[in-house]
């Protein structure tokens, strides 16, 4: 394969529209993103979350009938991004805390149920019995401040 003249590259040059080089920009942006929200050892959120927010940047600028296909892999990025980044949902959470201490599901279960009394009770303006027991008499209150 021979290298193109300087004359072919100039004749190149004057035919290409910012359009073209605008959506090329963006597909790579969009390409390059996914990449490192989705390739174990390219994995660069912070890149991801950049090349994202150029894609909507350019968006407005990018030709009429490619914003709608665009736009379409931007949403689909969004979400991988919100994937990636969200953090654990409140039941993992506390299942996992249950887990470091030591906790079986029935053990969470009674803390969840002495916590949710305490709450309602404070809610409502009741007040404790004195003896030192939460609703359940056969267990005691716990002595933890944060409960």
């Amino acid at each position: 394969m021979t290298e193109p003249t300087e004359e072919q590259i100039q004749e190149q040059i004057r035919q290409l529209k910012i359009d073209d080089v605008l959506l090329q920009t963006v597909v790579t942006l969009v390409n390059l993103s996914g990449r490192r929200l989705t390739v174990d050892d390219e994995k660069d959120v912070d890149q991801a979350k950049k090349g994202i927010e150029a894609v909507r940047a350019l968006l407005p600028l990018c030709p009429e009938e490619q914003v709608g296909p665009i736009r379409e892999a931007l949403s689909q990025l969004q979400m991988v991004y919100v994937r990636e980044t969200q953090q654990p949902a409140a039941g993992e959470t506390l299942k996992n805390a249950a887990n470091e201490r030591g906790l079986n599901a029935d053990g969470l279960k009674d803390v969840a149920s002495e916590v949710a009394d305490a709450f309602s009770n404070n809610m409502s303006g009741k007040q404790e019995p004195g003896n030192g027991t939460s609703g359940n008499p056969e267990r005691p209150a716990t002595t933890d401040p944060r409960f």
